[in-house]
């Protein structure tokens, strides 16, 4: 039995319908959007003839190469802020750069002759210093990469957890610097 390339009356109609719906459908929909500048994509025009002015000659002391006193690679100008002083943080501090809170846990690890935390987000071999918000105290561990449970972020050995807190405080919030 085999099926007839030609369509139905029924088929026929519904891409009909389907057609003239499409046809009213999308040209409505782009009127409706079209004061929209969301829904339009569109170009960014910035007004650049102060800076063309500028830069043929009308105003030489607006744009003013680094003089005495300025570090390289600053322009400076009216109303620009001073550049920083060399040798000036110009960034977050850097030991929040590299910190991540959570839950920390203890186990039982092998009596090995340095101390092993398990972490999932740092590689293996990493320095980290672990510190119980609670209290304030701090451990050092070497990274031991693996999966954790979830809401725990680490898992320090036993003998370092209890320099932290009490085993029974279990899990504990701590911050990880690294």
């Amino acid at each position: 039995m085999s099926r007839s390339t030609t369509l139905s009356i029924y088929d026929r109609r519904r891409l009909l319908i389907a057609a003239l719906l499409t046809m009213v459908a999308l040209p409505t929909l782009w009127w409706a959007k079209r004061d929209n500048p969301i829904a339009t994509p569109g170009v960014a025009v910035a007004d650049v003839s102060g800076a063309l002015a500028n830069a043929t000659g009308a105003s030489k002391t607006a744009v003013k190469v680094s003089g005495p006193g300025t570090p390289p690679g600053y322009l400076s100008g009216p109303g620009d802020p001073s550049p920083p002083a060399p040798g000036e943080a110009t960034g977050p501090p850097l030991e929040e750069s590299f910190t991540r809170g959570g839950l920390g846990s203890f186990k039982a690890f092998p009596p090995l002759s340095e101390q092993l935390c398990e972490l999932a987000f740092l590689p293996d071999r990493t320095r980290i210093t672990v510190e119980n918000t609670d209290n304030g105290k701090r451990v050092e561990c070497l990274v031991s990469r693996t999966r954790l449970a979830e809401g725990i972020v680490i898992v320090l050995d036993a003998s370092l957890f209890v320099e932290l807190s009490d085993l029974a405080e279990a899990p504990v919030p701590v911050r990880i610097r690294w």
